[in-house]
């Protein structure tokens, strides 16, 4: 995988497909337990090429990969100088990611199994937070605006990177109504890695706290 300046090597069980077959009934429940984590997606690549023209803001920081799958923008982050956080809610996406740091180089990266919507992080810890594709789900919106409001510290930036969904619209709005400046700070498209022919556009924003 190319990005932000170099080839990264990652291990993963297959692809989406080939998971899919191995799902039983309650992985479809309530708190679905679907393997999105182990392709990379258009909004990670978006992501990862804004982080590469942020290493000023990154280098010696304490920063959250939020939802960080196989650890693609993580490895980017921690390639930066960051002081990386690798954070997911499913085990399998983090056992990989645990093999494709040293694979890549980077063994400082910390890998944390945890729910957003139970933040295990000291208040204001963090000065950057970052999540690519997060926002697939409307019952996403409220947690992941209440895990920014908890844990991002006083003068953070948080980036999100989404593909064009109208769901964002929607967490936008409700961002701008709880205290938040958002901003879209970069527009691409990019080829998809798994099979398909469509480029995907990748919008990144920037949130920031109107307090500070």
């Amino acid at each position: 995988m190319d990005l932000a300046g170099r080839t990264w090597q990652l291990e993963r069980a297959g692809d989406l497909a080939q998971l899919w077959d191995q799902l039983g009934e309650e992985d479809f429940g309530d708190d679905e337990r679907i393997p999105y984590w182990t392709e990379i997606w258009p909004s990670s690549l978006g992501l990862g090429e804004w982080l590469a023209e942020q290493q000023v803001r990154i280098e010696g920081k304490l920063c959250l990969d939020l939802g960080c799958g196989l650890g693609l923008t993580a490895l980017v982050g921690a390639s930066l100088g960051g002081r990386v956080v690798g954070i997911d809610y499913e085990a399998d996406a983090l056992g990989f990611a645990r093999i494709n740091g040293p694979k890549n180089g980077m063994d400082g990266i910390a890998w944390l199994l945890a729910d957003w919507r139970e933040p295990c992080f000291r208040r204001g810890c963090a000065p950057v937070i970052w999540g690519a594709d997060v926002m697939y789900e409307k019952r996403f919106i409220e947690p992941v605006s209440d895990f920014l409001s908890q844990v991002l510290a006083p003068g953070g930036v948080a980036w999100l990177a989404e593909p064009g969904r109208r769901l964002y619209e929607d967490f936008v709005d409700h961002v701008l109504s709880t205290g938040w400046d958002c901003r879209q700070v970069a527009a691409r498209s990019f080829d998809p890695p798994y099979a398909s022919k469509v480029r995907v556009p990748v919008n990144v924003w920037e949130l920031r706290r109107k307090d500070g």
